[in-house]
């Protein structure tokens, strides 16, 4: 009985180093390529935010700066289908004082976003978004435009 499992043991042992001799050859490669890019186009996100006592008059009010604002990034040169806004919020402000929790009004808040592709265009839409009260720049990132022929090369 010890003979025979023995033997299987064996047979099992050499059967496996034979298919592994069968393997075909292979080779893995691992690598990392890369390409330097000069941006070509500016992603910006603004916040308006705005705070007043009745609700309805600063929806009013929000509304007119959002719309400025809009107008001014036309006429700036951006186009229409690149500028988005959303997240538009209302809601009740609350302050603590004392220990006590009281409350302060209402806030309005959007986010506007867009791409700004002419980069000499930067300093004069810096200037003119500053002239805006209540709104806040909160990102300015670079992108590529032919970001996708660049990957593909690179993966060559």
């Amino acid at each position: 009985m010890k003979k025979t499992i023995l033997c299987l043991m064996l047979i099992l042992l050499f059967s496996g180093t034979a298919l592994a001799v069968k393997d075909k050859p292979h080779i893995n490669v691992f690598g990392t390529g890369i390409i330097e890019v000069v941006p070509d186009e500016m992603f910006w996100t603004l916040r308006v935010e705005n705070n007043g006592m009745e609700i309805k008059k600063l929806a009013g009010q929000h509304s007119r700066i959002v719309s400025d604002l809009i107008d001014t990034l036309k006429a700036g040169g951006i186009p229409e289908d690149e500028i988005q806004t959303t997240r538009m919020k209302f809601g009740e402000r609350w302050e603590h004082q004392k220990g006590r929790r009281l409350k302060a009004g209402f806030f309005s808040s959007s986010t506007i976003t867009f791409r700004l592709a002419d980069f000499d265009k930067y300093q004069q839409l810096w200037q003119q978004l500053a002239d805006f009260r209540g709104m806040n720049i909160q990102d300015v990132s670079f992108g590529y435009s032919k970001k996708t022929e660049v990957q593909n090369d690179a993966r060559l």
